[in-house]
């Protein structure tokens, strides 16, 4: 699982067609956006991502670049943790000992 800030798409020698990009999550959508892109920025959480050429007979891309953070399984619990476990500071801070 990770937090996509921004997409590069380099093309050879110009943008070629148009692109439906799109940022898949848990099974759902979570970002869609279609046109003629070079940079997309975006703040989305990913698990998938699909990049759809259109209109063009041909595409010449060079690169696909995607920045961003990814999570490890022991973050996304930590975070969990942290997110649902505010009632009991005793049984928070010992689930996260455990944890780390």
């Amino acid at each position: 699982l990770c937090t996509v800030k921004e997409i590069l798409l380099e093309w050879s020698e110009g943008i070629d067609g148009m692109q439906i990009v799109e940022i898949n999550a848990g099974g759902s959508t979570q970002k869609k956006v279609g046109g003629e892109f070079t940079k997309i920025p975006t703040d989305s959480v990913a698990s998938g991502l699909k990049i759809a050429l259109s209109s063009s007979s041909s595409y010449s891309l060079q690169e696909i670049e995607v920045f961003g953070i990814c999570h490890t399984a022991i973050d996304i619990l930590k975070m969990k943790i942290a997110m649902n476990f505010n009632e009991s500071p005793y049984f928070k801070k010992n689930l996260m000992h455990l944890v780390e």
